[in-house]
Order: C-alpha cells, then sequence, then structure tokens
C-alpha cells in the first residue's frame, strides 16, 4: 500500500513540476534574448 502511495506522489509531482517551471518557455525566452542581443548564430 506504501508503494501504491508513493508512486502515485511521485507521479502527481512528475505532472505537475513541470506545468509550474515551464522548462520550454524558459528555453525559448532565453533563446530569444541570445538572438535579439547577439545576433544570429551563423
Amino acid at each position: 500500500m506504501t508503494g501504491v502511495v508513493v508512486t502515485a506522489v511521485v507521479a502527481l509531482a512528475a505532472g505537475y513540476l513541470p506545468g509550474r517551471l515551464r522548462p520550454w518557455r524558459r528555453l525559448g525566452d532565453w533563446t530569444a534574448d541570445q538572438v535579439r542581443f547577439t545576433g544570429t548564430w551563423v
């Protein structure tokens, strides 16, 4: 029974944290800043 609770908590955290942290949006913002301030990467 404890394993089921731990699995449920891990599954909820795995879904919740990326939604809160929004890693893809942060990566996009960082990339836009790099292009804006340093020019294109060619």
